[in-house]
């Protein structure tokens, strides 16, 4: 009994792990199915995964559920953007708690390579706001499920966060962060270690780059009143390393903070290793001295209509560093600043340099600063006095191989004033004078294909504006001098005002080319990069551009004479009379290129062309091949005159489908030969002139719509037949066009002719006499793609026709016959009439000379009964 007993346990133990194993497998898809929909009905956006994996063995005794190649990807106004794509996320749960109680404990939950990508628009609305609105009445009693969490790992990590409403963006690369705590307990200390490497901007300058940073923080969490309180606490950036305490609560909507932060360590070195290209290899062997002071607070209420109190307080003496390999040192380093904020209300910030110096080798430079009321009236007094002798870097820092550096950069330049005097043109109460050169400046590193060289260039300040003034600048194939004024500059820096400017620049040749790479790709695959490679226009310039250039390279395209204005303003670049040699033709145009939507930029031009060649802009233009292809079997020069509206991609590739326009082409000595369509009417009508044909000169309407091609009826003469064509061809390659031919009966093939000639001869054995006509009129339907077409005709056409004009013939030839026997018949008519006038009149005559003999002698006879004779 024992035995069986024993037995039947194993059995069911011996079930219960095959059921364990085989589960998850059985019922993966139905599994992966349900868990989809379920989180997709829950939030706005569209959440997909490869599989889901359920397992006892993996972490045995835990429950492992496993979601591998997870992404998230938003919707509406961020629907070409992914929140997210996690490799693997593994959650451990313990069994017994699953089975035992209504408390789960979540042992651990890992996030293998996520790739996060947080983006806050303009508008403030934000791509990770995905979790749908909760509709439903909440129970009267709390739900007695409980869930507790032990611990969390990310591990490899990219992570992109981009404010845009604050023009902020930070990127964090080889991100590891680990934390642990009771997250089902009220208070608990939260306890992580998070390591990466960090880059940020503002602004659209790069403050930091590629900084090594660790995180060690400790924080007590009362989840119940919302309030976290910083223990023991370590940030370090690359080898300066804080200390911070404090607290911040966020009881509602808003969040209230109280903290402080300090340099943990006073040497000089320490705030050297920020500066980008110092923290090196060679960094360990610098030496140094100096001290530094570095404090700061935040404190106040951050909300919708607050921002915290702040301040910063930065204290550099006596600094010093050199490299023992390098002849030269930079010393007398002395910074004395103070940013000060206490209220939190940005017209009540104070920025205080009381000193910047250093002696770069032989080279001092000084300067100073001071700011005070920057948003009601910004009151301001600045110095920049020094020179910069760039070829001296290289005994002074350890540059890396294959750099080129040299060139003087001098300064001597002050500012005084406030900007109601500037708004209010009383210059002689600001103080704005001396100017900033650069002087034989060239640079080139081992990632650059050409070095960038400045000859010279002046900016020189007054009052009123900035004057730009001898540019010359060589680099990649571009040669170019400059001159221009700049306006409003001290509007657009304390106010964001409009900056005005005005520019004349006159070049040899301009190359474009290095500065169309693609758009800069992610620091890690699979997120596209927030940086478009469309330009973002700023809202705030207005600068007209007067460009005169011998050439000017683009992609692969060589633009002669180009000439033109440019005008800047509120995120659109308009062009004007701008005219260039291209693909041995000539283009003028006027235009508007919108950058509003930087992602979906718009365009509207006019454009006219002249003699261009045909095969040369269907090998260069993508958007030919699109909507033309019949160019890419052509030879020959076209000109055109059309106006064109539509939508870019963020590459400033067209939006074909967003095409609309229209205007007027004509062709010049053009040829073409085997393109499909064309070969396929050829082999309808046995027409082998058509598949390569000279083209008379053309001259067609058409219109773009939706990104497709319409041509309006027109008549072409195509190897000497006459053809009304008419019809359109889409961005798909799809085609629908009718061509009416107007076939020279000599041009017809055999078979059609013979059955016509059979005809003809019946129709002249009845007597008729006729002959074929001289035209015969076919139609031709082509549809399908331009290389599958499909050809709706056939020689019934042509039979139909050549029998309408037989038919036309033997009922003009009856036409004919009976006109001649209608004329004959009239003509014997007049005939006898004119006999039968004539017999009337003589006999008319005779009756009358018959009567006028008879009268007369009855007259005499009376005469002579009635007298006698005479006697």
């Amino acid at each position: 009994m024992k035995k069986k007993i024993l037995i039947i346990f194993f059995i069911l133990f011996g079930l219960l792990i095959l059921a364990v194993l085989l589960i998850p497998i059985l019922f993966k898809g139905k599994i992966t199915a349900m868990l989809k929909s379920e989180i997709n009905k829950n939030l706005e956006a569209t959440v997909d995964f490869s599989s889901v994996n359920l397992s006892l063995i993996k972490n045995f005794p835990s429950l492992s559920l496993t979601i591998n190649d997870l992404t998230v990807t938003g919707k509406d106004e961020f629907e070409k953007d992914t929140l997210a794509d996690v490799q693997e996320l593994t959650v451990n749960i313990n069994l017994w708690t699953v089975i035992s109680g209504s408390q789960i404990t979540i042992n651990s939950v890992s996030v293998s390579k996520p790739l996060i990508n947080i983006i806050i628009l303009e508008n403030g609305h934000a791509n990770y706001m995905i979790v749908k609105e909760d509709t439903t009445v909440a129970d009267a009693e709390p739900a007695s499920f409980k869930m507790k969490l032990n611990e969390y790992e990310i591990t490899d990590c990219w992570l992109s966060y981009d404010d845009r409403s604050l023009a902020f963006k930070m990127i964090l690369d080889q991100l590891n962060h680990k934390g642990t705590g009771d997250f089902t307990a009220d208070f608990f200390t939260l306890s992580t270690n998070t390591k990466a490497v960090s880059s940020l901007w503002y602004e659209g300058i790069k403050y930091f780059s590629v900084i090594n940073t660790e995180i060690k923080a400790d924080m007590d969490m009362d989840i119940k009143n919302m309030r976290f309180t910083f223990k023991q606490n370590e940030l370090k950036l690359n080898e300066l390393v804080f200390g911070a305490d404090g607290w911040l609560s966020m009881p509602d909507e808003a969040i209230t903070m109280d903290l402080k932060f300090e340099a943990r360590k006073n040497e000089f070195a320490n705030f050297i290793s920020l500066i980008p290209g110092m923290y090196s290899a060679d960094f360990k062997d610098m030496k140094s001295s100096g001290t530094l002071a570095l404090t700061g607070f935040v404190k106040g209420i951050y909300s919708d209509n607050s921002v915290p109190g702040f301040g910063v307080d930065l204290t550099v003496n006596n600094g010093m560093f050199h490299y023992p390999s390098l002849p030269e040192t930079v010393k007398n380093v002395t910074i004395d600043l103070n940013v000060i904020n206490p209220s939190g209300i940005p017209d009540q910030t104070e920025i205080n340099l009381r000193k910047l110096q250093a002696e770069i080798g032989t080279s001092p430079v000084e300067a100073a600063l001071t700011l005070r009321t920057p948003v009601s009236d910004a009151r301001f007094n600045a110095r920049l006095k020094g020179k910069i002798d760039f070829s001296s870097l290289f005994k002074i820092i350890p540059l890396e191989k294959g750099t080129e550096l040299s060139g003087l950069l001098s300064s001597d330049f002050t500012a005084s004033g406030s900007m109601s005097a500037i708004e209010q043109k009383s210059y002689e109460n600001v103080n704005s004078s001396g100017t900033i050169s650069l002087t034989g400046f060239r640079f080139k590193n081992s990632l650059m294909h050409d070095a960038v060289e400045v000859p010279d260039c002046r900016l020189s300040f007054n009052p009123r504006n900035i004057t730009l003034s001898n540019l010359e600048m060589k680099t990649a194939g571009t040669d170019l001098k400059a001159n221009g004024t700049i306006d409003n500059l001290a509007s657009y820096f304390f106010r964001d005002d409009l900056l005005r400017g005005s520019f004349t620049v006159i070049a040899a040749q301009v190359d474009l080319r290095p500065f169309m790479s693609e758009a800069p790709a992610s620091a890690s695959p699979g997120i596209p990069s927030t940086v478009p490679s469309a330009p973002e226009i700023p809202s705030n310039i207005d600068f007209t551009l007067n460009f005169n250039a011998d050439r000017v390279l683009y992609d692969n395209l060589v633009l002669t004479g180009f000439k033109g204005n440019v005008a800047v303003r509120e995120k659109t670049a308009g062009l004007n009379n701008i005219t260039f040699g291209l693909l041995d033709g000539l283009i003028s145009m006027n235009g508007l290129y919108n950058g509003k939507k930087v992602k979906q930029p718009a365009l509207n031009f006019d454009m006219t062309i002249q003699k261009m060649d045909i095969q040369k802009t269907f090998e260069h233009f993508n958007s030919v091949k699109f909507l033309a292809p019949i160019a890419g079997k052509m030879t020959g020069r076209y000109s055109a005159e059309f106006s064109i509206q539509g939508n870019l991609n963020e590459h400033l590739e067209p939006d074909y489908a967003s095409l609309s326009g229209g205007g007027r082409l004509q062709t010049h000595r053009a040829t073409i030969a085997n393109f499909e369509p064309m070969v396929k009417v050829a082999d309808a009508l046995k027409l082998d002139q058509f598949k390569k044909a000279s083209l008379s000169d053309a001259n067609l309407s058409f219109k773009i719509i939706e990104g497709r091609v319409y041509i309006q009826p027109y008549e072409q003469s195509i190897a000497g037949i006459k053809v009304k064509i008419e019809g359109s061809s889409g961005i798909d390659q799809t085609i629908d066009y009718t061509w009416g031919l107007q076939i020279p009966t000599k041009t017809l093939p055999s078979a059609a002719t013979g059955v016509i000639n059979s005809l003809i001869s019946k129709a002249n054995s009845t007597g008729a006499n006729l002959s074929m006509g001289d035209v015969v009129n076919v139609n031709v339907n082509i549809g399908g793609t331009v290389t599958k077409p499909v050809i709706q005709t056939g020689m019934r056409d042509a039979i139909d026709s050549a029998a309408g004009n037989l038919k036309s013939k033997v009922q003009q030839e009856l036409e004919n016959k009976k006109q001649d026997l209608e004329d004959k018949a009239k003509a014997e008519a007049e005939r006898l009439k004119k006999e039968a006038e004539e017999k009337i009149k003589a006999e008319t005559e005779r009756l009358k000379k018959e009567a006028e003999e008879k009268v007369k002698k009855e007259a005499g006879k009376k005469i002579k009964d009635l007298f006698g004779k005479p006697k």
